[in-house]
């Protein structure tokens, strides 16, 4: 091969190579901005103790008093 055809090859080879570089790219920021609500509602949940020196000794009393 000639010197002008391998240069011509390594020059077009090298073009290509930028163009399919040039659609590839990304942005990126220091600032964010998120807002989410999230609604669990009311949770059920009973206390008791065997030791308890009040009346909430069980779990049937303890269920009482929510």
């Amino acid at each position: 091969m000639k010197l002008k055809t391998i240069a011509m090859t390594g020059v077009m080879s090298l073009a290509g190579l930028g163009l399919v570089g040039a659609g590839a790219h990304a942005v990126f920021t220091t600032t964010t901005t998120s807002a989410q609500t999230i609604n669990a509602g009311t949770p059920a949940m009973a206390l008791w103790a065997n030791g308890a020196t009040n009346t909430c000794t069980t779990e049937a009393i303890a269920k009482a008093y929510r």
